[in-house]
Order: C-alpha cells, then structure tokens, then sequence
C-alpha cells in the first residue's frame, strides 16, 4: 500500500519540484513520522515526483490486466 500526493497533469515542473521538496522535508519530521505511525500509514518512503511516476506506472502494470479482467468500477 502507498499513498501519495498529485498535482494535475499540466503542473508547472517547478511547482512539482517545489512540491515535492517540501513534502519530503515535512514528511521527514519525527512529529510526523510518529502520527503516521500511530495511525497505521505504515513508514513513510520519501521519494522524489519521478520516482512515484515510475512506482506509479510498475503497479499499473503488474496489477492493470487484474483489474481489467475483474471489471472493478470506481463509484
């Protein structure tokens, strides 16, 4: 399980760096790390925005032909 924070397609890359910077430096603050914990979000994986794409797109192709055989609908 992950969890992650998006921005819409056409964001500015500046924005997305900047974004993604201050994530990681607030993400990284014990207080933090100790609330997720406490509310079972598991360990927090800092990563940069084009590490999550490309964690994005890995799970989309191990798990998309599942969940395109299983017909899931999101309502």
């Amino acid at each position: 399980m992950w969890q992650g924070l998006f921005a819409p397609a056409k964001t500015p890359p500046a924005i997305v760096a900047r974004l993604g910077a201050e994530t990681i430096a607030v993400m990284g603050e014990r207080a933090v790390e100790e609330k997720l914990r406490a509310a079972s979000a598991g360990e927090p994986c800092l990563t940069t925005p084009d590490e999550f794409a490309a964690r994005i797109r890995a799970d989309f192709q191990s798990h998309g032909k599942v969940i395109a055989a299983s017909k899931l609908r999101v309502e």
